[in-house]
């Protein structure tokens, strides 16, 4: 960020990236005897979410935001942020 957004705050928007069961074989891979052409076989299907992080103002230089991404239904991790100005 710059010197100028470090003083008064900005939102950040940061790509979240997760998978999702696919919806035409249910996450089988398979729909009847055949590959699923949707995912691949693979039976999920990756997507990118946007999460917009507020950085507050007059943040330090190194300074590190962690947030959990149990909203995005992904438990057990935290989107952790090291702020860098330049």
């Amino acid at each position: 960020m710059t010197p100028e957004e470090a003083v008064r705050g900005v939102a950040v928007p940061i790509g979240v990236p997760g998978l999702h069961r696919c919806t035409d074989c249910g996450g089988t891979g398979h729909v009847w005897l055949f590959p699923c052409g949707s995912c691949g076989e693979e039976g999920v299907i990756a997507t990118e979410r946007i999460v917009r992080v507020t950085i507050p103002p007059l943040i330090s230089p190194g300074a590190v935001i962690e947030g959990p991404l149990h909203g995005f239904g992904i438990h057990n991790l935290y989107l952790r942020l090291h702020v860098r100005i330049e």
